[in-house]
């Protein structure tokens, strides 16, 4: 009998996924979802995420109080927030 938190997936499956990420707790389910159409395949994506106005709501981790990141997300006024960077495999910049 194995554990309900135990997942064994074949490892020839995640070479199904595009860039075959590390996701070593995923179910079947999810990877006939992530195998299939892609977001770029379906609509062109025009613009990611984005502020609009970065001057005003875009602040570096040093400048927000140290004790923001202690409390739940729902009570934080600054969330973190990825901007830029290039393409790393094993490593977001």
């Amino acid at each position: 009998m194995t554990h309900p938190a135990v997942f064994r997936p074949l490892q020839a499956r995640f070479l199904t996924l595009p860039q075959t990420p590390l996701c070593y707790w995923l179910r079947e389910r999810f990877f006939e979802l992530l195998a299939g159409q892609t977001l770029g395949e379906v609509a062109d994506v025009c613009q990611g995420l984005a502020t609009a106005d970065d001057a005003r709501f875009v602040r570096f981790v040093w400048e927000a109080p140290p004790d923001e990141w202690a409390r739940p997300e729902r009570a934080r006024r600054w969330m973190p927030f990825e901007k830029g960077g290039g393409y790393g495999k094993w490593f977001g910049l």
